[in-house]
């Protein structure tokens, strides 16, 4: 069996349009030609490597701040093409979601993740930590070589905190004798949110999450609604 030269798996979630949705991307790129400036060495399609056509399953793990378990996307691919798809929830319920797939080309690209056509109740978009892993796994070559390969990250949800800071400079008010109080808690929480960001961009998840919270709780003395 020939060893096969390992791809970088790569991948991005986001949240997109206002903070209502949460958005997958294969981020992999391919191997093209040493003219393509945007070109990746170790993409699908390198030398002794994989194509995107040797892909046949595909896992997506979405772990939500706090949870233990993921809601977990499952796919079946064929030539490129997604030919299955589905969606297991934290009740480990599964449901077919192929029918609702804007998209059914892969690698994954701007793949939501929460849509309601799915059917599936989804926690609401709260500030922390949302992990996730992908997994793709085939066969190459010929003979063919069995492969599998998992790459995995988080991403710092901070919407919440970014309002609440927005809403508390426009609720200062300078004839108040506490507007002095509200800037500090302002300041901190601003603070503590850079210091969130800093940490989930270096892989500190529990890092990031314990400063977001940390972020949000001297924002919410100053904002309870938002």
């Amino acid at each position: 069996m020939a060893t096969l030269t390992r791809l970088e798996l790569a991948g991005l979630l986001c949240i997109e349009n206002g903070c209502s949705d949460i958005i997958f991307n294969d981020t992999t790129g391919l191997f093209e030609t040493p003219c393509d400036e945007d070109q990746n060495d170790n993409g699908y399609g390198l030398d002794g490597g994989i194509a995107v056509n040797d892909v046949t399953d595909v896992i997506l793990n979405i772990y939500y701040p706090g949870n233990a378990i993921p809601f977990k996307f499952t796919f079946t691919v064929l030539s490129g093409v997604i030919q299955t798809a589905t969606l297991t929830d934290l009740n480990l319920v599964v449901t077919n979601i192929f029918p609702f797939l804007t998209n059914t080309v892969f690698p994954l690209e701007n793949f939501s993740t929460n849509l309601s056509t799915y059917g599936v109740l989804f926690p609401d978009i709260t500030d922390g930590v949302f992990n996730w892993d992908y997994t793709i796994s085939g066969a190459s070559g010929t003979p063919s070589t069995i492969f599998s390969y998992t790459t995995s990250g988080g991403f710092l949800s901070d919407c919440l905190t970014n309002c609440c800071i927005e809403k508390s400079y426009l609720n200062l008010d300078c004839s108040c004798d506490c507007y002095n109080d509200k800037i500090k808690k302002i300041m901190k929480s601003e603070i503590f949110l850079n210091a969130a960001r800093y940490a989930i961009n270096v892989g500190q998840t529990n890092k990031a999450d314990s400063l977001i919270a940390k972020a949000k709780e001297y924002c919410d003395s100053n904002c309870e609604t938002c």
